[in-house]
């Protein structure tokens, strides 16, 4: 058996296969816990939007990443870490003689929501995920402060 944390609850899933366990904790960080009639399972809406935001941010991330900067010896890094949910665009070489080393996108996904934790592209990523089918109240501005988050229009929290 292998004890899960959601929140300050505590849940009991037993796995079988000992490989299943990991994924089992991956999982648990993102999937709401339904309890009926005594047996505890994962979402299956939750798994799917998951998989569904998942997909969204690869597939947006991975067409930034094709835009190369336009002067420098520049490479252009995407980076994809499905197993923690954490993705971002990444610069790294010589401008002539300075150093650039910086990330222009990042984002997670926690807590069921699409976090944008920095854009500094011009483009409004939290738009293109609307038009990609992220509701608003899923997408949480995490490079503004808490108490500014209530007036962009989406997600606080």
């Amino acid at each position: 058996m292998s004890d899960i944390q959601f929140g300050s609850r505590s849940a009991i899933l037993r796995c079988r296969d000992l490989r299943a366990r990991p994924i089992a904790k991956s999982l648990a960080q993102y999937c709401q816990l339904i309890i009926k009639k005594g047996k505890i399972g994962l979402s299956k809406l939750a798994m799917e939007k998951l998989i569904k935001y998942r997909q969204i941010v690869q597939q947006m991330l991975l067409e930034y990443g094709k835009r190369k900067p336009a002067h420098g010896d520049i490479e252009v890094e995407t980076i994809l870490d499905t197993e923690r949910d954490h993705y971002q665009i990444f610069y790294v070489g010589w401008d002539k003689q300075t150093r650039v080393h910086h990330c222009s996108i990042h984002i997670d996904i926690k807590g069921g929501k699409i976090w944008l934790q920095w854009n500094a592209t011009e483009d409004d990523i939290a738009e293109d995920l609307v038009i990609a089918g992220v509701p608003k109240e899923d997408i949480v501005w995490g490079f503004q402060p808490p108490f500014m988050r209530k007036y962009t229009g989406y997600a606080v929290e």
